[in-house]
C-alpha cells in the first residue's frame, strides 16, 4: 500500500512539475509577444473564440487560431483585412425623408432630419416638370434664380449620402409664382436709360437697372424708405428707392428679406434665427 502510495505521489509530482514549467514557459513565451504586439497577442494567443459578429453579420461565426502564434497572427490580420472590406464595401442607405416642407416667398424650407454626413437633395418642379435638383447641407434654398417663368412650383426632398438616397419626402405646397425674367424684359425696353435709377422713364410695377430692383406706381412716384406690399408678399425699399435684402432694422425690431426681397414669416432665416408671423425676429 505504500509502495502504491508512493508512485502516486511520484506521477502527480511530476505531473505538477511539467505543468509548471510548461506554464512556465507558455508565459514567458506570451510576455515576449506582449512586448511585440501588445493586445493583439492576447486574441491571437487564445486557443479558440466566436467572433459574435466582429467581422461581418454573421453572429454565429466563430473562429479557431491553433497554438502556434504565427498562424493566430496571420488568421488575425486576415480577419482584420476581411473585416475592414466589409465596412468599406458594405451600403448606407439613409432613412426615407418624412418631414414637413413649406414656402417663404421663393425659398423652400423643410424639417430638418439629416445625421452625420447625409445632405438633403431638393427637387423643383414647375407643373409637371423638373425644374432642377440641387443638394445642400442647409435646411432652406432659395429658388429665386430658377423661377423664370410664370407658373405653379413645388418642391420634395429626400436625404442623401455619397451616391445613396433614400425616398423622397411628400411635396410642398403648390405656389403660383411670376418668372422675373419677363419683368426684367419689360423694364428694360421701355427705360430711357440703363442708368436712370428710381423715378426715371420706365413701366409701372418692377424694374431693375444696373443698380438693383424697384418699383414704381402708376401715377409715376417709386416706393423709398418703407415697406410695400406687393402680390401678397412685403418688400422694402430704401432711401435711394432700391429692393433691399438680408436683415431689415425698422422701428427698432429686426426682419428678413430673402434674396428674391420679399420678407420671411413664421420660418427660420438662413443664419438660424426665428421670425414670427408678423415677419419680426423672436429673441
Amino acid at each position: 500500500m505504500k509502495k502504491h502510495m508512493w508512485k502516486l505521489f511520484g506521477v502527480l509530482g511530476l505531473t505538477t512539475v511539467l505543468i509548471s514549467g510548461s506554464l512556465f514557459a507558455g508565459s514567458a513565451f506570451a510576455d515576449a509577444y506582449d512586448d511585440q504586439y501588445g493586445d493583439a497577442a492576447d486574441i491571437a494567443r487564445a486557443s479558440q473564440w466566436a467572433l459574435d459578429g466582429q467581422w461581418g453579420p454573421d453572429e454565429d461565426q466563430g473562429g479557431w487560431a491553433g497554438s502556434n502564434y504565427y498562424d493566430n497572427e496571420a488568421w488575425l490580420a486576415e480577419q482584420r483585412s476581411s473585416s475592414r472590406s466589409y465596412s468599406s464595401s458594405s451600403s448606407y442607405t439613409p432613412d426615407d425623408y418624412d418631414g414637413d416642407c413649406w414656402w417663404s416667398g421663393r425659398t423652400a424650407h423643410w424639417d430638418s432630419q439629416r445625421s452625420s454626413g447625409e445632405k438633403y437633395q431638393i427637387q423643383l418642379r414647375r407643373g409637371g416638370s423638373e425644374v432642377t435638383t440641387v443638394k445642400t447641407s442647409s435646411t432652406s434654398y432659395d429658388f429665386s434664380s430658377y423661377i423664370k417663368q410664370d407658373g405653379s412650383y413645388k418642391f420634395r426632398v429626400r436625404l442623401v449620402r455619397n451616391n445613396k438616397h433614400g425616398g423622397w419626402g411628400d411635396y410642398s405646397e403648390t405656389k403660383y409664382f411670376e418668372g422675373r425674367s419677363s419683368s426684367s424684359s419689360s423694364s428694360s425696353s421701355s427705360s430711357s436709360s440703363g442708368s436712370a435709377g428710381p423715378g426715371g422713364t420706365v413701366t409701372s410695377g418692377w424694374n431693375r437697372d444696373n443698380r438693383g430692383w424697384w418699383y414704381r406706381f402708376s401715377n409715376g412716384s417709386y416706393a423709398k424708405n418703407t415697406w410695400q406690399l406687393i402680390n401678397g408678399k412685403w418688400y422694402f425699399f430704401g432711401d435711394d428707392g432700391y429692393m433691399r435684402t438680408g436683415w431689415i432694422l425698422w422701428n427698432g425690431v429686426y426682419y428678413y428679406c430673402g434674396p428674391d426681397g420679399a420678407m420671411f414669416t413664421n420660418c427660420y432665416t438662413p443664419d438660424g434665427y426665428y421670425v414670427d408671423g408678423n415677419g419680426a425676429w423672436v429673441h
